[in-house]
């Protein structure tokens, strides 16, 4: 009976999810690189999309005719349709699939940062990943830079340098007594297993702050991209939230999949 009832509430996942999905709106000319990888996935994927300024897209038919379509488009309802809503493997962790589904409004599951850490690293292979729970840390040496992003009540993330021995920390919150957590956490456990003792030089990433109290992981993804893409915020980004919030879905559920991540601008 349980059984029954957990699978009742996965499928409900899913619907509410694909309900929200249906209602995604966002301005295309607000998407900015490097977020621009994934605008292109469309209800006609097939199709040739020339970007309206409506915040629509248009699509170009066979009968050269122009129809406006929703901005959210079928492939990213397909994806959470095909998805695995059991047990799945996420780099060194089990968890459900479903709990990579979640709305614009919920804070996101360390299963879903962890996928989309992991969706980085395929699109930068020098890149390493540290677990949150700081986990299977046997193999960091092979990386630079190194990143992590910790999903506890408060999401909070970092990017390693290990070539300039520079730590960057990202508070959403902008909180210091977080930060300096981070910090902490990161010279009691990851600097003696990188043999860096002493020598990493930490920066606070400033230039970026939540503006409520629900998007704090998403925030924390952001600022990993931008730092690996070495760009600074854009002050159009919160505009754009809830497609950046579909584009991590997305990627996620690539990735439990073993769909390879795609190249960003």
């Amino acid at each position: 009976m349980a059984s029954v009832l957990e699978a009742q509430n996965q499928f409900q996942r899913v619907y509410f999810t694909l309900e929200w999905i249906g209602g995604v709106e966002w301005q295309v000319k607000d998407v900015v690189p490097p977020f621009t990888d994934t605008c292109d996935h469309t209800k006609e994927s097939q199709n040739v999309f020339i970007p309206g300024d409506t915040g629509r897209y248009r699509m170009k038919t066979n009968s050269n005719q122009f129809i406006y379509l929703m901005i959210l488009q079928l492939a990213y309802k397909e994806a959470v349709t095909g998805m695995v809503l059991g047990e799945i493997c996420i780099g060194p962790e089990w968890c459900m699939g479903g709990l990579l589904i979640a709305g614009l409004s919920q804070w996101l599951h360390s299963s879903s940062i962890i996928s989309a850490m992991l969706a980085l690293q395929q699109m930068y292979p020098k890149v390493g990943v540290i677990n949150p729970s700081y986990h299977h840390l046997e193999y960091l040496e092979r990386w630079t830079p190194i990143m992590n992003s910790l999903s506890l009540p408060y999401a909070w993330t970092l990017v390693l340098d290990k070539r300039k021995n520079v730590c960057y920390t990202f508070d959403a919150l902008q909180l210091k007594e977080n930060l300096a957590t981070l910090k902490s956490s990161v010279q009691f456990v990851i600097q003696p297993i990188l043999s860096l003792k002493d020598r990493i030089t930490y920066k606070e990433v400033d230039w970026c702050q939540q503006k409520d109290n629900s998007l704090c992981g998403v925030w924390c993804l952001v600022i990993l991209k931008l730092l690996l893409a070495g760009r600074l915020c854009a002050d159009n980004l919160y505009d754009v939230l809830p497609y950046l919030r579909l584009r991590y879905l997305y990627k996620a559920i690539g990735i439990q999949r073993g769909k390879p991540a795609e190249n960003e601008n």
